[in-house]
């Protein structure tokens, strides 16, 4: 595989990557392109070359720049090994890294900053 094709299939599993965190379905994606799903599953699998226009279009879909589809190491956001819980099997599930710190430390830092803005805003609805 030349370099090239690293990249574009790079791109492909970022596409896919960034659509199943968003919970984007591929019908939806097809849809919005005006393309069909099968011809959607093309492009994630990077079967067909897709045009830099389309690019574009996809990332507009998605709501990212479309930096983060080109550069995005999807790798370092999703755990390819424990999917199956998530979208069912072929699905990729998030992981985090947190410098040490375990997943219930991270839930627990991040219930607590939830419990802060609800503080705050209850304290902005009295005012």
């Amino acid at each position: 595989m030349n370099n090239s094709q690293k990249k574009l299939e790079k791109v492909c599993d970022n596409i896919r990557g960034i659509r199943e965190l968003k919970g984007i379905t591929r019908d939806a994606m097809a849809f919005e392109l005006d393309i069909t799903a099968s011809g959607y599953g093309k492009i994630e699998r990077g079967e067909v070359d897709i045009s830099l226009k389309k690019v574009f279009q996809i990332a507009s879909i998605l709501q990212v720049d479309i930096d983060q589809i080109i550069n995005t190491d999807v790798s370092q956001v999703f755990n390819i090994s424990n999917n199956q819980n998530v979208q069912g099997v072929g699905a990729k599930s998030p992981t985090f890294n947190n410098s040490g710190n375990s997943g219930r430390e991270e839930i627990e830092i991040i219930r607590k900053e939830i419990d802060e803005l609800r503080k705050l805003i209850q304290q902005n609805k009295i005012q």
